[in-house]
């Protein structure tokens, strides 16, 4: 990803975020309804699964471009789902709900060049998240 692609990322984030509540209930209502097999993964507090899960993104997203801040809370939230049973397969479910929630959030904003940005930064997400469960205590 070059700077711009970061840029985009970033501010359609920045767009969502004053729209959390409204934005996580979606995401979690919409891949509850097409993997409902992944609703026993959530067994907590949905508010707070949701509050979790806007700053885990928004972590994610504000260091995407730096490593070396955005590596360790990715680590350790990877390390995480793996206790809980997250596959690899589920972030390619979670991922492809997150991007069309961004798209009905962001609307026409949610181009191509976006959802390209957007598609890659999932992927760098996942990898590192996924890259953990290799070092998850069973």
């Amino acid at each position: 990803m070059d700077k711009a692609s970061y840029q985009r990322v970033q501010q359609s984030w920045q767009e969502i975020t004053p729209q959390a509540d409204a934005f996580v209930a979606l995401l979690y209502h919409k891949l509850f309804m097409q993997h409902p097999e992944l609703e026993s993964l959530f067994v907590r507090n949905m508010g707070m699964q949701g509050r979790k899960l806007m700053s885990m993104y928004s972590t994610a997203i504000e260091y995407l471009d730096d490593p070396e801040l955005m590596l360790p809370p990715l680590l350790a939230a990877g390390q995480r789902h793996a206790q809980y049973g997250v596959s690899a397969s589920d972030y390619n479910k979670v991922n492809t709900v997150l991007l069309t929630t961004l798209q009905e959030f962001l609307g026409e904003r949610f181009d191509e060049n976006l959802k390209s940005d957007w598609e890659h930064a999932c992927a760098v997400i996942q990898k590192v998240m996924v890259s953990a469960t290799k070092h998850a205590s069973p």
